[in-house]
């Protein structure tokens, strides 16, 4: 149950799931240190993407408190990676804060030279330019992570492509890992409805307008095999290949332009694997190193099991 606005018992207060999410591994969690979720993830086989929390400055406990610095921070979360025998290659370390990145690409070059920019942008003019991408990479900054509207847009003829950041990005020789994937809910029946408000859905802020043409389109449904009220809000995508090439492959692409197949092709759960779903704090940002991991999709190099910073 999600939680209530104007709550007036504890029930309606601590619902937290939206009812498109499940609960099933939202109960029975064990708060683990950045230590401790290191040696869980290296279990399992995955990579690693720990997010360096910037400081809360509202908190009675600061960073420099417990690591004299936010440099002696992020030197800190990179300690705990080399006493665990983590190879750099493995560990993709994040941060909203160049100072972060830069210290990381100093002082830590193995662990730098693959180390995320991400970037916090909450509207396209926020953005940053050609100019600002290039220069961040004469710095040394290899991967940026902008939110997933930032990496769209849509043409003159109603089609989704690439942004111009997008662009930028590629041109200034930067890779890209984008955040976060079904974030937003169900695009039917919780993004779209957005549009035309104060608030639009954030992650689809730039192709709503596509997203809702191509919903209103007459023969939409029969393309995506009659699925109109399905639940199973992709599919309803079906007549548009290019998204769902882009977001599921070439297979589903395919797929759902078959009716047989489409409610073949639900959504399964992995456990442990929430992409949508907000992330699990590993370690409070002055008690110790680490910060907040996350669950990822195709963004991440294979095996990896955890990304993005919201």
């Amino acid at each position: 149950m999600p939680s209530t606005l104007n709550a007036t018992t504890a029930r309606e207060f601590q619902g937290g799931t939206p009812n498109w999410r499940t609960d099933l591994y939202s109960t029975g969690g064990t708060l683990l240190s950045h230590k401790e979720s290191i040696q869980l993830i290296k279990s399992l086989g995955a990579k690693f993407t720990p997010e360096l929390k910037g400081p809360n400055r509202s908190a009675k406990l600061q960073v420099e408190a417990v690591f004299g610095s936010q440099a002696g921070y992020a030197q800190a979360m990179i300690n705990d990676y080399k006493a665990a025998g983590i190879a750099p290659k493995d560990v993709f370390a994040q941060s909203f804060s160049l100072a972060d990145i830069l210290y990381w690409i100093q002082h830590e070059p193995k662990f730098g030279k693959q180390a995320v920019f991400l970037d916090d942008a909450n509207v396209p003019s926020e953005l940053p330019t050609l100019a600002e991408l290039k220069a961040l990479a004469a710095q040394g900054v290899k991967i940026v992570a902008p939110p997933m509207w930032a990496l769209l847009t849509v043409d003159g003829h109603g089609k989704i492509v690439p942004s111009q950041y997008a662009r930028n990005a590629k041109a200034a020789n930067l890779d890209i890992i984008t955040w976060t994937l079904e974030r937003s809910g169900r695009i039917v029946e919780e993004v779209l409805p957005t549009k035309g408000t104060a608030s639009p859905s954030f992650y689809y802020q730039t192709t709503l307008d596509a997203l809702a043409q191509r919903w209103r389109h007459p023969g939409h449904a029969r393309r995506a095999g009659q699925a109109g009220r399905h639940s199973r809000h992709l599919l309803r995508l079906g007549g548009d290949g290019d998204v769902l090439r882009q977001l599921h492959g070439p297979e589903v692409a395919a797929a759902a332009a078959q009716p047989s197949r489409v409610r073949a092709l639900r959504p399964t759960a992995r456990p442990g694997f929430h992409a949508h779903q907000r992330p699990s704090r590993a370690v409070g940002p002055a008690t110790r190193a680490g910060g907040t991991a996350r669950a990822a999709g195709a963004s991440l190099p294979p095996k990896s099991g955890l990304v993005g910073p919201r």
